[in-house]
This record gives structure tokens, sequence and C-alpha cells, in this order.
């Protein structure tokens, strides 16, 4: 049990293991070359362990936020131009199906302008206002339809996804990399004192 005050141990696997290696290496007789071995492996685990919590600090500050702002941004406005979209669909149907019923029962076919047949005009039935109304409706469905896809490029196109993913594998490399150089420096040293113990 933790005392209030004092700092708790971090939880990674390195550290983890280097107290472990330590536990061992004080249960043994400090002459014995597996003790200094394992104490050296716990002083190297103990700094990989460091090196790990620089890397979590890093992602969060670099990566997580970043690339959650990032997302949820262009989403809000991705999920908002396709409702929009919606709407607007629903409110040209809604002027055509108006404009149906009172307009002596002629149809709308597709999603386009006023249907045609054999060359003519199906809207001729229609008194102004509804052609006036189904216009209108159609040209705000073409304009959001068409601010949609311009949004949903746009999602498509932003460099920052790609910029916070190359600050995470940057983080992630550095990690990697000041570990393999702490368990590069480690090796020889615990080979040498194979070499030792067996002579």
């Amino acid at each position: 049990m933790t005392k209030p005050g004092t700092k708790t141990a971090p939880k990674t696997f390195p550290h983890a293991i280097g107290r472990a290696s330590l536990a061992a290496a004080h249960s043994l007789d400090p002459a014995e070359p597996l003790a200094a071995a394992l104490e050296k492996y716990a002083l190297a685990s103990e700094q990989v362990g460091e090196a790990r919590l620089q890397q979590d600090a890093q992602i969060v500050s670099r990566f997580n936020s970043a690339f959650t702002t990032t997302l949820n941004t262009n989403l809000m406005f991705a999920t908002k131009a396709r409702k929009n979209v919606e709407n607007a669909r629903l409110s040209l149907d809604a002027a055509k199906s108006r404009a149906k019923t009172g307009g002596g029962g002629i149809g709308f076919p597709g999603l386009g302008g006023p249907g045609r047949k054999d060359g003519v005009a199906e809207d001729e039935g229609l008194t102004e206002e509804q052609r006036v109304e189904v216009e209108t409706a159609e040209d705000e469905f073409v304009g959001c339809t068409e601010e949609a896809v311009g949004v949903m490029k746009n999602v498509l196109d932003t460099p920052e996804p790609l910029r916070n993913l190359a600050d995470l594998i940057q983080a992630q490399l550095e990690f990697h990399k000041k570990a393999y150089e702490i368990y590069s420096e480690l090796a020889p040293l615990i080979e040498s004192l194979q070499v030792e113990q067996e002579v």
C-alpha cells in the first residue's frame, strides 16, 4: 500500500521487469555474477521504462489530441453537410409532392429537374408558385450536394491526419531507438559476466 504523498511506481512493462530483476538481485549473494547481471538489467529496464513514459507523453501531446481534433472537426463538418443534403432532399420531395397533389396529379421522376415526356415538360399543369417552390428546392438540393462533395473531398485531402500519424511514428521511433541503445550497451556487459563465470 502506498503512503500518502509518495510517488506510485510507473506501470510500464520495463519498469515492472526492472523491479522484479532488482528484487531477484537483492535476494542473491552480491558476489554472484547473476546478481550483478540482474542489477545491470534492472537499471537498463528502468531507463527503457522512462523512455517509454517519454514516448507516451509525446503521443498524448503530439498525436492523440491533434488527431482527435482533426478527425472530430472534419467529421463534424462532413456530418453536417450530409444532414444538409438529407434535409434538402426531404424539402425537394415535399415540394414535389405538394405540387403533384395541387397540380393535377403530375409526378416528378428522379432527382433532377422536372420530368419530361417526349420532349414536353411534365410541369405544365403547375402554378407559377408551385413551379418556383420546386425549382427553389431543387437549387437548394443541388447546392447542398455540391457543398457536401466539397466537404468530403476536403476530409480526404487534408494532410493533417498524415501529419499526426507521422508524429506518432516519430515518437515510437525515438522510443525504440533509445531502447536499442540501452540494450546494446547492456548486452556486452552481460556477455562479459557470462564469460567470467564460465572461466
